[in-house]
């Protein structure tokens, strides 16, 4: 299996990559956002890569960032998920907001990317919810590191991520700058 593959880009589109590599042409399937980042031909470009062997076809899905391709990965292995639906999901969505609509259990920001229905929403957030677990948090204020790392302790603890981010907002309105202050009185609130 492939971990990444680096070479000139060939062909760029919406929806497919052609990179040359040593005059070999490998065509990569990629998100959509991929194409709207400015790629030079003349530049090296490293993509991460998950290899899709069926029988009749082998195919290479590339990612910009790591991160995207092990989310892919995880996505793609979801009963009745298949690597064109999750690629889609993570070209719609991206890493983050994806996180969120799984923690939050938000099955109608899933159901708004094209192939994903109200049934198969719900069956990716129960899915994933153990598999993001500690991968990911949802960011009541991004600028406070503080509140993600008490937020993604509640979550690890069990909480319902929405009570969970009511009580931290309760919370952190109080001057309280120790993360263990911050979840016992969050704790309190549940």
């Amino acid at each position: 299996m492939y971990e990444y593959l680096e070479g000139y880009i060939a062909h760029i589109d919406a929806l497919v990559a052609v990179l040359d590599i040593g005059g070999i042409g490998y065509k990569i399937h990629v998100p959509s956002k991929t194409y709207l980042k400015t790629l030079s031909p003349k530049e090296k470009h490293l993509f991460y890569i998950a290899e899709v062997i069926r029988e009749d076809a082998h195919t290479l899905y590339g990612f910009l960032e790591k991160e995207e391709r092990d989310l892919f990965l995880r996505i793609s292995s979801v009963s009745g998920i298949g690597p064109k639906t999750a690629l889609c999901l993570i070209s719609h969505l991206g890493i983050n907001a994806f996180y969120e609509a799984i923690l939050l259990g938000h099955s109608l920001t899933l159901s708004k990317v094209p192939g994903i229905g109200k049934k198969t929403a719900e069956r990716l957030i129960i899915e994933m919810k153990d598999k993001i677990k500690g991968k990911a948090s949802v960011s009541i204020n991004s600028s406070n590191p503080l509140a993600s790392d008490a937020l993604s302790a509640l979550i690890n603890l069990g909480h319902d991520p929405k009570k969970a981010q009511k009580a931290l907002q309760s919370v952190l309105s109080d001057d309280i700058s120790d993360l263990g202050s911050v979840i016992k009185q969050a704790l309190r609130k549940l």
